[in-house]
């Protein structure tokens, strides 16, 4: 189990709005000083737009959501 985050914009952001944020993250993380900054802290920086980040939030969901309902838990 590896804990992991994303910058997230709320639902009906504009695509070029989106696209502007994305650029500049994917600008930031690509900086050298910042990736060892990030290996410094056992991070490892991960880019991609919102096409890349919703495979990675389903593969997390078929990954642990049966293990979750197997326990019995529940959000509630």
């Amino acid at each position: 189990m590896e804990p992991w985050q994303a910058i997230l914009a709320p639902r009906g952001t504009p695509e070029a709005v989106m696209a502007r944020l994305n650029a500049a993250l994917s600008s930031i993380i690509a900086d050298a000083e910042v990736r060892a900054r990030f290996a410094a802290i056992d991070l490892a920086p991960m880019g991609g737009g919102v096409e890349e980040a919703a495979r990675c939030f389903r593969a997390e969901n078929d990954r642990w959501v049966p293990m979750q309902r197997a326990m019995g838990m529940s959000a509630t």
